[in-house]
């Protein structure tokens, strides 16, 4: 897990789940446990502070991030 705190002290974390190398590719995510399709971050989700969720595999996943 890899944490960025603000100076007003908020948290966001990012975990990636079935994180190997051979597990390189993004096959979904969650930002504060509702699903996450997007291939990007804006900046205000991480200063107000959360938790970003990864699942990693070992192939692409086509239909993540495409929009």
């Amino acid at each position: 897990m890899n944490v960025v705190k603000d100076k007003k002290q908020n948290t966001f974390a990012v975990t990636a789940k079935n994180n190997s190398p051979q597990n390189i590719y993004i096959q979904s995510a969650k930002l504060n446990g509702k699903e996450y399709a997007h291939c990007y971050i804006e900046y205000a989700d991480i200063v107000t502070g959360g938790k970003l969720e990864l699942t990693m595999g070992s192939k692409p996943n086509k239909n993540w991030g495409i929009n």
